[in-house]
């Protein structure tokens, strides 16, 4: 089991409880999907256990959609679908499992994806997302060895690579390197199972907390760089260490 903790550099007064949620939307495949058939309960998928976890102060909304391609997200003209409209404060993407299989269309060569993952961030940012964060998605035991496989390792590069591109642009969980396919997967060898979920949950849990508070920003001193989170999640991170 991944646990995974925060470790304070630097202690900050409290800060107030936010009067308005802050909203994450997560954005992505049957690995996002938030009731996927003969996975683990709807309540164990990692959008799920995220949301319970950062409690009252966030508002989760998870749009996953199973067998989904970053040529379907692309085609979304309007987010009305799924939201009133508003833009969240921050997004997720977690994509590129499908796009690499060639299930249903043709794989996607790393430079397409590239292209289109960056259409797709662009189109976020228009719509008025506030902070992405970029997900590499796992590598499958059905692709180790194989091309799928390393379409993945391209992919991740492509990620890494893009989320240092803008200021709103976060390298979130890196599930390439972090779940492994014999321990994460299912035994269908491609989905995650609950273990595979609780890791991912907690990698991200982590990357959003360390997303400062409007207005505080970086705080530098001693040539250390210390990301603000609010202090009430803080507190939780700290007694929980997220070895679930």
């Amino acid at each position: 089991m991944v646990c995974l903790v925060i470790v304070l550099l630097l202690i900050v007064p409290a800060s107030p409880s936010q009067a308005t949620p802050i909203d994450v939307l997560l954005i992505g495949d049957s690995l996002t999907l938030p009731a996927p058939r003969n996975s683990p309960p709807p309540d164990r998928i990692y959008g799920s256990l995220l949301e319970d976890w950062l409690g009252g102060d966030y508002a989760v909304e998870n749009i996953g959609r199973g067998g989904w391609t970053l040529a379907e997200w692309e085609r979304v003209a309007s987010f009305d679908v799924d939201l009133s409209g508003e833009p969240p404060d921050i997004a997720s993407i977690l994509l590129g499992s499908n796009d690499s299989s060639g299930a249903w269309f043709p794989a996607l060569p790393v430079a397409t994806y590239g292209v289109k993952l960056r259409r797709f961030v662009y189109k976020l940012s228009a719509w008025g997302v506030e902070t992405i964060v970029l997900m590499s998605p796992p590598l499958s035991k059905k692709s180790i060895g194989k091309p799928q496989g390393e379409l993945l390792a391209g992919y991740r590069v492509e990620i890494q690579e893009l989320c240092v591109e803008s200021p709103n642009l976060i390298c979130g969980p890196d599930l390439y390197d972090l779940l492994d396919p014999a321990v994460h997967m299912r035994s269908d060898g491609v989905h995650l199972n609950i273990s595979g979920h609780a890791a991912t949950a907690a990698a991200l849990y982590e990357t959003i907390l360390a997303i400062p508070e409007p207005g505080t920003g970086l705080l530098v001193g001693a040539g250390l760089v210390v990301l603000v989170a609010r202090s009430r999640h803080r507190r939780r991170a700290d007694a929980r260490r997220l070895c679930e």
